[in-house]
């Protein structure tokens, strides 16, 4: 009887030990695994920070008008979100409490808005030496030196030049002249437009004509700041 009662209890010490090693086994296993899945993540957030700085040097080195377009992903290996800070000379990515920044030759960048995914396009573009980033977003923006005006017996109709600064296009957008609407389909890329309104029975003396593209904001644009342009116009 306490021989089978020693090997009963040999036998319980063994299983424990047993399990124990086992669950070593597995923790350490876990820990590996993510280990590697860290260091994939780095691997994947520090190319699409290099790639981001490999298309901002690429537009610096090239000069003025030279222009390219990049993707980012949604998303980092191991379905983190993930940001993007561009500064001097840096493009650093974030995600998930960690960073890691790529060195780059650009030093005067302004990031109007950056989209993420694959399905949505940036453009990076040199303007007069400095670098620009806007977002897969139309640009719509009335020309101030294209603005004219004609007065036929105190009716005047006032004309303007509208772009569309950016590589997508828009849908349809009210512009106003003063305080009268004049409604536009719509602006394919890199399009443009000549827009006249007829302003009826105009003030006489000098008057300030202050035209806004989009004036009701249904548009979402990459920049929001170049919309209004004015003139004053004198009969």
């Amino acid at each position: 009887m306490a021989l089978k009662a020693q090997v009963g209890l040999e036998l319980i010490t063994s299983l424990i030990i047993l399990l124990l090693v086992f669950s070593i086994l597995i923790l350490y296993s876990i820990e590996k695994v993510n280990e590697s899945n860290d260091i994939k993540t780095l691997i994947d957030a520090k190319r699409i920070a290099e790639s981001v700085a490999d298309n901002l040097d690429g537009v610096q080195q090239q000069g003025e008008g030279y222009f390219k377009y990049f993707q980012i992903p949604m998303q980092v290996q191991g379905n983190f979100d993930y940001t993007l800070f561009i500064g001097k000379n840096m493009v650093e990515i974030s995600w998930n409490d960690r960073a890691w920044a790529a060195q780059t030759i650009a030093y005067n960048v302004t990031i109007n808005c950056l989209s993420y995914g694959l399905n949505e396009t940036n453009r990076v573009w040199n303007r007069g030496g400095y670098v620009e980033v806007s977002c897969h977003r139309p640009n719509l923006m009335p020309v101030a030196d294209s603005i004219e005006y004609w007065n036929n017996n105190g009716n005047v109709t006032i004309g303007v030049r509208i772009e569309n600064d950016a590589h997508v296009g828009s849908g349809e957008f009210n512009i106003s002249f003063a305080s009268e609407i004049e409604n536009v389909s719509g602006l394919g890329d890199y399009g443009e437009i000549n827009v006249n309104h007829t302003i009826v029975n105009f003030p006489t003396g000098g008057y300030l004509v202050v035209i806004n593209v989009d004036e009701d904001s249904s548009i979402e644009e990459s920049i929001e700041s170049d919309n209004s342009v004015n003139r004053t116009i004198t009969i």
